[in-house]
């Protein structure tokens, strides 16, 4: 659903795993240069996600409204390095979840590619 673009509600009780589901969505979107927007009722859920992000090194692509960090100087400040960023060429390729994603998707298509290849 969220590939495609659809609005949709991820729920569920505590512990199975909601919080590294939207921060796998959210960081396979930024991959395809896709602007998320995450909402959440309780702050720690806003802060479990961010603190996964940030784990993988997507911290500069967070915007924190929630907070303190919400005056204008502060958002501005926010705003600075992920622009900083986007003016130089990206980093070498990482080790972080949208890599590895990236890669094993490259395998599988290739390995779907020989198969139709040698199966027709």
């Amino acid at each position: 659903a969220a590939a495609s673009g659809e609005t949709f509600v991820l729920q569920g009780p505590p512990g199975t795993g909601k919080s590294q589901t939207i921060a796998t969505l959210i960081a396979d979107a930024l991959g395809r240069g896709e602007r998320e927007l995450f909402v959440a009722e309780k702050r720690a859920a806003l802060s479990v996600v961010r603190r996964r992000l940030e784990r993988d090194g997507l911290g500069p692509f967070c915007l924190e409204l929630h907070s303190n960090r919400s005056s204008k100087s502060e958002v501005l400040e926010q705003l600075r390095e992920p622009l900083e960023l986007a003016g130089h060429a990206p980093p070498a390729q990482r080790d972080t979840p949208v890599a590895r994603h990236t890669k094993a998707r490259a395998r599988l298509d290739a390995v779907e590619e020989y198969l139709g290849e040698h199966n027709a």
